[in-house]
């Protein structure tokens, strides 16, 4: 089981480079596939140069309710069982900044562009700054093809002046030839680490891996769950309370 990096506000907040780290894992379904994705949402051209301060906003289509979807990271209201812990733990093990290509003469420090993806499609970032409140960023990657891998979807993240934790939400499909996966997460990091918010049946709980030691918890509505790796896919987690010790496999 991989630790989680939280690197990837340097690139979304500040348009870096796109080599900069991301999260070692999204939450992700998948599914049978084979061959790219063929999925298309109006990409546009594929222009090799950024414009600098016109607003693409329409692009991304609306912004996703940052202040719910945060606030929600306090309130976890979902339940940890034994048919859904595995598939909450697969946050941890999911696909390393899929949404992120290898770019290559693409000067990402305007405001917003778009630069070609390496084999076909295009990728597209949006920075908003409000002095003195927040950040705002965009990313859409539209059919963008790069290695094996095909991209079609959006990256959202906010940082506020007053809290120094950034919010990152993933939307987006990654085909190779072997699946697509669906990639519908949200990630809190800050100086102490990150958390995962993930949907189970009766609401939300939330994954945290501590960036120094690799510990992992994971909250519900009853309490803090402690989990500890056995082999690096496998492990138990230990209800709150001294309550049920339940197994997990990835």
């Amino acid at each position: 089981m991989r630790r989680i990096a939280v690197g990837l506000a340097v690139f979304v907040v500040a348009c870096g480079s796109s080599s900069s780290s991301g999260p070692s894992g999204s939450g992700a379904s998948s599914s049978g596939a084979s061959g790219s994705s063929t999925s298309s949402s109006g990409a546009p051209s594929g222009s090799s140069t950024s414009s600098g301060g016109s607003s693409t906003t329409a692009a991304f289509g609306p912004d996703p309710d940052f202040d719910t979807i945060q606030a929600a990271f306090d309130h976890p209201d979902g339940t940890i069982t034994a048919s859904n812990l595995s598939s909450v733990l697969g946050v941890l093990t999911a696909p390393d900044n899929a949404y992120l290509p290898p770019l290559t003469g693409c000067d990402q420090s305007q405001t917003a562009g778009t630069c070609p993806c390496p084999s076909g499609g295009t990728y597209q970032w949006e920075r908003e700054v409000i002095t003195g409140q927040k950040t705002t960023a965009r990313v859409a990657d539209h059919a963008c093809a790069y290695a094996d891998k095909t991209i079609e979807g959006k990256v959202f993240t906010r940082q506020l002046v007053s809290n120094p934790a950034i919010l990152h939400i993933f939307e987006y499909d990654m085909t190779t030839p072997a699946q697509t996966v669906h990639v519908d997460v949200q990630l809190l990091s800050d100086t102490n680490g990150a958390r995962y918010s993930v949907k189970v049946a009766d609401g939300l709980v939330t994954v945290a891996q501590s960036a120094t030691t690799g510990a992992i918890t994971i909250v519900d509505k009853t309490g803090t769950w402690t989990c500890t790796s056995q082999t690096g896919t496998s492990g138990t987690c230990a209800a709150p309370a001294g309550g049920t010790t339940l197994p997990f496999t990835l």
